[in-house]
């Protein structure tokens, strides 16, 4: 048996209850609202095909033309 009185530790037990629930649903919640902002985030960009925009050429089409490079004639000899 315990010496603490019953109603001490009942209340202080509800105490504890009351602070480290309300602290879990925070955090819950904080997760929920950032989980909403990231797929929002996701959803609205935009994709863009940047090496085409920038003139850069893909490496198959870099090859391709070293090839027809090779084919042609020379101008030196």
């Amino acid at each position: 048996m315990s010496n603490i009185p019953l109603d001490l530790e009942r209340r202080c037990e509800q105490r504890w209850a009351a602070r480290f629930s309300a602290a879990r649903a925070l955090r819950q919640q904080h997760r929920l609202e950032r989980q909403q902002q990231l797929t929002a985030r996701d959803n609205s960009k935009i994709k863009t095909h940047r090496a085409e925009a920038a003139g850069l050429r893909s490496v198959a089409a870099v090859c391709e033309r070293g090839t027809e490079a090779a084919l042609l004639p020379s101008r030196l000899g």
